[in-house]
């Protein structure tokens, strides 16, 4: 256990090293992990960062892993004293469909990674390859009726999650009144918003 996170830390200092040698604006780790997730929905990409700013903008969640962590851990505590942003980027692919490819899951990661960077990755010329791929696994998990069911589970999971994290309707007719008062409070004082 100590050589492993002995090579993490050395790992992380070293990438460290070589971001502020080429003088790196931010460092942003990409990564894919088997989940339990269905092929027929959108991949969700996690997004995080140490650094509170730069996670309130990108809208990114702030890790909250308190425990032994992997080497992107380690990373980002690293470059988080270092004062070098980071971000890391994951997204989930079905664990069910083994090796197979998944191009639907690299696109929604690139879309991502292209928010974050604000630099173009391509991530539309995927669109065919997924295509094509969602056929063959539709159609691997058509013939056996165990991996229906399970993927009709992963389905009805997925959107229960979906589901429940959009606002309530009482949420946002409160979010819209506050809207307005501020809008009313605004006129009232003559503050336009404008500089």
């Amino acid at each position: 256990r100590r050589a492993a996170a002995s090579r993490r830390r050395i790992v992380a200092e070293c990438i460290v090293r070589v971001a502020q040698h080429f003088g790196c604006a931010v460092v942003v780790t990409v990564g894919a992990a088997a989940e339990a997730v269905p092929h027929t929905r959108p991949p969700r990409v996690v997004g995080s960062s140490t650094n509170a700013a730069l996670a309130a903008a990108l809208g990114l969640q702030r890790p909250q892993y308190q425990g032994i962590t992997g080497v992107v851990g380690v990373l980002q505590q690293r470059l988080d004293a270092a004062g070098m942003p980071a971000v890391s980027l994951r997204v989930g692919v079905p664990h069910y469909l083994g090796n197979a490819k998944h191009p639907q899951s690299s696109a929604a990661l690139l879309a991502h990674l292209e928010h974050v960077l604000g630099v173009p990755t391509g991530h539309d010329s995927l669109a065919e390859d997924a295509m094509r791929w969602r056929s063959l696994h539709d159609e691997a998990v058509a013939e056996d009726d165990q991996a229906t069911a399970y993927v009709a589970m992963l389905e009805r999971d997925f959107d229960q999650r979906a589901e429940a994290s959009m606002p309530s309707a009482d949420d946002l007719a409160a979010e819209f009144e506050r809207f307005l008062r501020e809008l009313r409070d605004d006129e009232a004082t003559g503050d336009t918003g404008d500089a």
